[in-house]
This record gives structure tokens, sequence and C-alpha cells, in this order.
């Protein structure tokens, strides 16, 4: 488990949580079930480079997990703009393929994490329109 930026107040603590390694679903929830006590009140942050296909659902996780927590509120900041997935896309001949590789190209040209999110949350949506991701909260 791998977590940092860890904020505390005297009853809700926030943490960013590293997924980057976790496999599927189940994985992530199982992290997040690693951070668990019945009395903590807590906002975790999904953070780290992940593929296509393990995109998490902070719904199924938190539903997963939340009997294990007084409160418990995911938060998705995982970033696709590393994944095989889309550098392959970016290769493509279509529309779809061009506008992926300028994000990605716009990605590689800043350190702002600010601007990074927006381009993160815009590949989300082409994704999406595309029907390439299924389920899960894109926000």
């Amino acid at each position: 488990m791998s977590h940092s930026n860890t904020t505390q107040d005297d009853q809700y603590q926030s943490y960013e949580l590293n997924v980057s390694h976790c496999v599927d679903e189940s994985a992530i929830c199982a992290e997040v079930a690693l951070l668990a006590q019945s009395d903590l009140s807590i906002k975790i942050t999904l953070v780290g480079n992940i593929d296509i296909d393990i995109i998490p659902d902070t719904k199924n996780i938190t539903n997963c997990c939340r009997e294990s927590f007084f409160a418990l509120e995911l938060v998705d900041h995982t970033s696709l703009l590393e994944s095989v997935f889309v550098r392959e896309m970016a290769q493509e001949n279509t529309v779809r393929g061009v506008v992926v590789k300028r994000l990605l190209e716009l990605s590689k040209a800043t350190t702002n994490a600010a601007q990074l999110r927006i381009y993160e949350l815009t590949l989300r949506e082409l994704l999406a329109r595309f029907e390439v991701m299924q389920g899960g909260d894109y926000s």
C-alpha cells in the first residue's frame, strides 16, 4: 500500500492512495480495506497510472468497503495518460487517434497538475464518447 499527503483534523482524515500496482478493482478494494477503522471518517483519493481495464468504479469500491469505516469518500484521480492502451490508440489513423495523440503531446509538455488533470478528464470524456470505457465514474 502506498499513500501520501496525509492530512487530519480532529475527526476527518484524507489520504492519497497510489493504486498503480493494482491489477483489478478487487485489488484496489483490498488496498482501501487496509486503511479500515470502524471509527474513521476518511476521504481517499486514488492516484497513480492505470490501464483502461482497471478504471476504478468508486461507487463499487465504496459499497465494498463502506461497512469498515465510520464514513468513507473515494475520489478517482488516477491517470490513463501513460497507459499502453492509450499510447497504442494514439498511433491509430483515426480522428480518435489524432485527438489522443495531441492530448498526449500536450500532457508531456506541462508539469502543471491542474492542466494534467484537465487533459486526463478530456481523455476520459473522449474514450467514453467513443464507447471505449465501460462503467466507472470518470470525474
